[in-house]
């Protein structure tokens, strides 16, 4: 004799498909959002440098170190600036001296003749916005250069979007040669992070 399973058994299975497929469908659609953000930031990385303006009066250089060339690349802008009369270097090696690291990245002209302060306590992106926040303050500078890697910018211009909103601060890329995936993905994460703090720090 052949048993019929009851209806009700087989209607069962219904809503539990539908939601697998209602939650196979969110995760598609938030996987193809964040791989959408991830492209944006990829070609934000990737974008050509806009150029420094010229004929603007910039009155620091601040230099986020960590990456290749950076402190290099920020001393080489006081030639084409010379009305920058403060440098600051932040997040130094606790084991380089000033001595040796002025001696490497001064120009050999001997031409600056301005302030060159070492930010030795920053250890974090965040560290380096909050260093030169009191420094742009005790200086009394409104028009800054940021000189850091190209795809640590986006991350850290929207920490200087929240600290660093009452002056004027352009942003100088040091292209690196190699960017892996690795360090692409690590640096958008964090960036998202930074972002998204930013966004609730509004609503408070």
């Amino acid at each position: 004799m052949v048993t019929k399973k009851p209806i009700f058994a087989r209607r069962r299975t219904r809503p539990s498909r539908l939601l697998l497929a209602s939650v196979w469908a969110s995760v598609a659609v938030f996987l193809g959002l964040v791989l959408g953000q991830f492209l944006m930031f990829y070609n934000a990385v990737h974008a050509p440098q806009e150029p420094l303006i010229s004929t603007r009066e910039y009155q620091g250089v601040a230099v986020f170190t960590g990456g290749q060339n950076r402190i290099q690349t920020g001393f080489d802008l006081l030639s084409r600036f010379p009305k920058v009369q403060n440098v600051l270097i932040s997040g130094v090696n606790p084991q380089s001296s000033r001595e040796n690291l002025l001696a490497s990245f001064l120009p050999e002209d001997g031409n600056f003749k301005g302030s060159v302060q070492l930010d030795y306590e920053a250890r974090t992106t965040y560290g380096n916005v909050i260093q030169t926040k009191a420094w742009v303050d005790e200086n009394e500078i409104d028009k800054l250069i940021i000189v850091t890697s190209n795809y640590h910018i986006p991350r850290a211009k929207a920490l200087a979007d929240l600290y660093l909103d009452d002056i004027n601060v352009s942003f100088y890329p040091v292209v690196a040669e190699r960017i892996g995936l690795r360090l692409l993905v690590s640096e958008f994460v964090k960036y998202k992070v930074v972002a998204l703090s930013g966004r609730l720090s509004l609503l408070k």
